[in-house]
């Protein structure tokens, strides 16, 4: 973890939902995403960005998603995902 002068660590959160249908029902936005921020706040974490791949399967590792938090990582943007 990488803290930048004593300030909170800044985190992306990431949802992979494997089927459109789990995104139609809500799941990235009323889920999975709603109890990763409850956690973070508690954790003292500041959430920069919210990154979802939807229809994207656990075995491809190029998603579109995990392009972008490799990005953020990379210009220094989070310290943690």
């Amino acid at each position: 973890m990488m803290e930048r002068n004593g300030d909170a660590p800044r985190v992306a959160l990431y949802d992979r939902l494997s089927t459109v249908a789990q995104a139609e029902e809500g799941y990235a936005t009323g889920g999975h995403l709603s109890e990763l921020r409850e956690e973070m706040a508690a954790l003292g974490r500041v959430v920069v960005e919210e990154v979802s791949d939807v229809h994207e399967k656990r075995w491809m590792h190029d998603r579109p998603g995990v392009r972008r938090l490799m990005e953020l990582a990379q210009a220094g943007e989070i310290d943690e995902v």
